[in-house]
């Protein structure tokens, strides 16, 4: 079961509608590899917006490390073994997309058989990007590649709706993590 994160920054606890963001762009060590891809952008924004932090591979009960993952023919399988994960990463994709509060906005790890949007490998969105799209077609969705920058990163912020208070704490919020 996932737990929403409500953040503290600059003396203000945030009650918001929340973001769903990849874990491991929140440098959580939930990666294959037991690694993380913490980003700046998406760092800022989890410090402004309640969220929720999601590893669907986690969710579908592979562990850290795992063997890595990727699309063959419209199936995922593990990499070396072949083992097919196809129809327990949609079922628990769906369980989780069910479970959790309707997203205010979708933040995605580029290129992950999971979250990718529009670069995966033999697939054109990864297993949870789909589900969570195809369940919340109007959210608005971003990659961390979209937020490279604070000007992006802002503009994303404006698109959730984000108040001249919130603006002001994520420019902060980006020069406290630079």
């Amino acid at each position: 079961m996932q737990n929403l994160i409500v953040p503290l920054f600059n003396g203000i606890r945030r009650v918001t509608k929340p973001l769903w963001i990849s874990s491991c762009l929140l440098g959580n060590h939930v990666r294959y590899d037991g690694g993380h891809k913490s980003h700046q952008g998406v760092k800022s924004l989890a410090l402004i917006f309640s969220h929720y932090a999601i590893c669907p591979e986690l969710e579908m009960g592979l562990g850290v490390p795992r063997p890595s993952i990727a699309w063959y023919n419209n199936r995922l399988l593990e990499n070396d073994s072949k083992l097919d994960h196809t129809s327990k990463a949609y079922s628990s994709a769906q369980s989780l997309v069910n479970t959790l509060e309707a997203p205010l906005g979708l933040i995605f790890k580029s290129k992950s058989p999971s979250c990718g949007l529009s670069d995966v490998a033999a697939k054109e969105r990864g297993f949870f990007a789909e589900t969570a799209l195809t369940t919340y077609p109007d959210s608005p969705v971003v990659d961390e590649n979209a937020l490279s920058d604070i000007e992006a990163t802002l503009a994303f912020a404006l698109k959730l709706g984000a108040s001249h208070k919130q603006l002001d704490d994520l420019q902060k919020a980006w020069s406290f993590l630079a």
